[in-house]
């Protein structure tokens, strides 16, 4: 086995994260406001929170979060409505 230079063992990252690129959205009438739905996973509030306080960074405004019931069932009709209502982007998270 042949000794490398340190500075030849790594040539790449052998885990690259690759960066996702812009994604276009368009909600009814232009409006910067986003509502949250969590789903009850462990740490989907902690991302959702994270998350809000970048979209606040840029201006959005957070309308609200709606947290499921239960992770492993249906949301109500009603809620399900309630949150159908809402202007600007849902955002549904986290899930696997």
């Amino acid at each position: 086995m042949r000794d490398f230079e340190p500075q030849c063992e790594i040539l790449i990252d052998p885990n690259p994260t690759p960066r996702p690129r812009p994604l276009p959205i368009h909600t009814p009438k232009n409006t910067r406001e986003v509502h949250f739905v969590d789903s009850g996973k462990p740490n989907s509030r902690r991302i959702l929170d994270d998350v809000g306080r970048r979209l606040e960074a840029r201006g959005v405004k957070i309308t609200g979060l709606t947290k499921k019931a239960r992770i492993t069932r249906r949301e109500s009709d009603h809620t399900l409505e309630r949150i159908a209502e809402e202007q600007g982007l849902l955002i549904l998270g986290v899930f696997d």
